[in-house]
């Protein structure tokens, strides 16, 4: 594979003037701003389906280029694949970059709907992302990882809570003379389950329904949203190497654990930021475990303000805004303020889209170091 250096010099010095050449409408920075987002993710390594003609029924539509649609709707900051497809029966050098040919009929939103589907069932995006990050920085050494989540708001009913099981009673009152009652075993923590679990094994206990979340603020104003939350895991200049889509309701400590085994097994970092949110003493455990230092923001109460971290943890808490700034740049530019398909299989893949639209852009930022 080339080195991101070689890509870099190989989009701007040989791709760009062929192209030019080629097309009859001349390149925009827009448009070599996706270029070089496609050239860097590469969507068809993962996504192999060439045209196949079936007996019965009509042609199934080639998924890479289907694949790279959804990058461009990212890209472009759209909510819905109407608005998509729109943009791509008026812009003919954007059909020509995801693969459509001369006067080749687009698909039918039914077919971007199934094809979504299928990517999100199959989860390549996700297999995207891990091959990019350990390709592109899986030789260097971080010294931060800040980790943080996002509210996704989405248009979709929530799901319906279930009935705990049934216990069994125990007698009112105290105990008579002689008489032993078996002790009420104590529910076990998630977190300390996790300790003992792989990632994959943590992530499938985590709920994934659509649920009603809350947060409260610095300002101390409590907002709420139906949807989900996005958890990522960012290094330096906000560049993301693993996320997660879970219920608006879980806590953000129950994701650490299983985004701290992703994040370890795809590249070597130092110093695991997190804030006030992640509290639970087995995740600095787990970090020590896995040779990092997590740096905890302290929480407080009202009657007890936070004792406050140790100057020189301090120092290195400050390098958490990058996942803010992360955060910032993937509601505002990705299209992700709203989502408007259903389901936490197709929500996590529309948002996996823009996640890895935000990863290319700001891996150029590497070159610069």
């Amino acid at each position: 594979m080339p080195s991101l250096s070689q890509l870099f010099s190989y989009v701007q010095q040989t791709l760009f003037p062929q192209l030019d050449a080629t097309l009859d409408t001349p390149l925009t920075r827009q448009h070599r701003e996706l270029i070089w987002i496609l050239s860097v993710l590469r969507v068809e390594e993962v996504v192999d389906s060439p045209w196949r003609w079936h007996r019965v029924g009509a042609i199934e539509h080639d998924r890479r280029k289907l694949a790279r649609a959804f990058i461009v709707k990212a890209w472009l900051g759209l909510e819905q694949t109407t608005d998509l497809r729109e943009r791509l029966q008026v812009d003919r050098v954007l059909r020509t970059l995801c693969g459509w040919q001369g006067g080749e009929r687009l698909p039918s939103l039914s077919t971007f709907s199934r094809a979504l589907s299928m990517l999100a069932r199959t989860g390549l995006f996700d297999q995207l992302h891990t091959l990019r990050v350990e390709e592109y920085l899986g030789d260097g050494v971080s010294l931060h990882l800040c980790r943080d989540s996002t509210a996704i708001v989405a248009r979709e009913r929530t799901a319906r809570k279930a009935t705990p099981p049934a216990q069994s009673k125990r007698k009112r009152g105290r105990p008579r003379k002689g008489e032993e009652r078996p002790p009420t075993p104590a529910p076990e923590r998630r977190l300390a389950r996790q300790v003992t679990q792989t990632a994959a094994e943590a992530i499938a206990e985590l709920p994934t329904h659509c649920g009603m979340g809350a947060k409260r603020h610095s300002c101390g104003i409590v907002t709420a949203w139906r949807g989900y939350k996005f958890h990522v895991d960012v290094i330096e200049h906000g560049i993301p190497v693993a996320a997660l889509t879970t219920a608006a309701e879980v806590n953000d400590s129950q994701v650490a654990i299983p985004l701290m085994r992703m994040s370890s097994a795809r590249l070597r970092y130092c110093y695991e930021l997190m804030d006030c949110g992640y509290q639970g003493p087995e995740i600095p455990q787990m970090a020590a475990e896995l040779g990092h230092v997590a740096i905890v923001a302290p929480k407080g109460r009202k009657s007890k303000p936070p004792r406050p971290l140790e100057p020189d943890r301090q120092r290195q808490f400050r390098a958490r805004t990058a996942v803010e700034r992360f955060n910032s740049q993937f509601k505002d530019t990705a299209g992700t303020r709203q989502i408007w398909v259903r389901g936490h299989p197709k929500v996590h893949a529309v948002l996996m889209c823009a996640l890895l639209v935000v990863f290319a852009k700001l891996l150029p930022t590497v070159l610069r170091c």
